[in-house]
């Protein structure tokens, strides 16, 4: 992602009047509270949509998924992301879906065990996980965190899924630089109620398909 350089920081003679800036200010604000609830309505439609017509197949489910991350993505300006689900037989988070990664990286994240990276510790706690730098965090083994940079995730942020039959997987959104601005935090915070009972209205039309007549 380019970083477009601030004309005014070398030349603060040249910074807009005070007004002005708080104008600007004003208008990224507005344009991140617009993104936050389109996020919300795009959630919304989904699910009405889920309830009423669920996955008949696992090709469904699956692309239910990636639609899901796809709209986090937009909402979070992330460069890549993950959509996983606890696997209760492996007891590890597994990947259903994901963008933006190498070969690489879904090797070494297919399945996540122990609180570990991220992910783990979102689930583990039942709380997001931030990580501003990848490169300083505890959070990440040694190995865990080249995999990372070499993908070129600086930061992160994960949210566990959790509805009323208890925690059912993390999604995770990630950026090529370090740092997380707040309305990104606040917006894919905010989302998490949401992408949990989708994921749950789904899964349970898959148990459905698989259950014996």
């Amino acid at each position: 992602m380019e970083v477009t350089k601030n004309p005014f920081e070398s030349h603060p003679d040249k910074r807009p009047p005070l007004g002005v800036r708080e104008s600007i200010a004003q208008s990224v604000v507005t344009r991140e509270s617009s993104r936050a609830a389109r996020l919300q309505r795009t959630l919304e439609t989904l699910l009405s949509l889920t309830e009423a017509s669920p996955p008949a197949t696992s090709t469904a489910f699956e692309h239910l998924l990636s639609t899901i991350l796809d709209a986090l993505l937009l909402a979070t300006e992330a460069s890549k992301g993950n959509l996983q689900l606890f696997d209760p037989v492996a007891q590890a988070l597994t990947i259903r879906a994901h963008r933006g990664f190498s070969p690489a990286f879904l090797q070494f994240f297919s399945q996540v065990h122990d609180g570990s990276a991220a992910c783990g510790s979102a689930f583990a706690k039942g709380e997001p996980a931030v990580v501003d730098d990848v490169a300083s965090s505890p959070l990440f083994s040694p190995a865990a965190r080249q995999v990372m940079l070499d993908d070129h995730a600086r930061a992160v942020q994960s949210l566990v899924l959790v509805t009323s039959v208890g925690k059912l997987g993390v999604v995770s959104v990630h950026y090529s630089h370090p740092g997380i601005p707040a309305h990104r935090r606040e917006a894919f915070a905010n989302s998490a109620p949401l992408v949990a009972r989708l994921v749950e209205a789904g899964l349970r039309s898959q148990r459905i398909e698989r259950e014996p007549a």
